[in-house]
């Protein structure tokens, strides 16, 4: 049983976690940005991207940023409806969270935390 414990220790290393949270903390904060921009700020793809916002095979033969043809592209955006559409820049956000939480999670709430609360209260 205690082999199982040290396989299950190398394989999930918390330092392994600590990298996984830090870099989907990023990717959140990434992610959230251009979200935000897209929803709230009409020009903020261009204000960050440069160029006019063209897409596709106009926005190369302008010479624009291919940053500002790839988040105003038409499969940049989830369509529900004519009218509401969800950027993927959204989801890629609500992923890195997901992936934040589960790898910070184990360490938050892991045995020996919760073995010392409860040694601390009987003591």
């Amino acid at each position: 049983n205690d082999n199982d414990n040290d396989n299950d220790a190398s394989c999930w290393n918390p330092k392994i976690r600590k990298v996984f949270t830090a870099l989907s903390t990023i990717g959140m904060a990434e992610t959230g940005y251009l979200s935000y921009i897209k929803l709230f700020d009409p020009n903020g793809m261009n204000n960050i991207c440069g160029g006019g916002g063209g897409t596709g095979a106009a926005a190369a033969s302008e010479g624009l940023s291919s940053c500002s043809a790839v988040l105003n592209s038409p499969y940049a955006t989830i369509q529900i409806s004519n009218e509401v559409g969800i950027p993927l820049t959204l989801a890629g956000f609500f992923a890195y969270a997901a992936v934040a939480i589960l790898s910070v999670g184990p360490l938050l709430f892991s045995k020996s935390q919760s073995q010392e609360v409860e040694d601390s209260d009987t003591g």
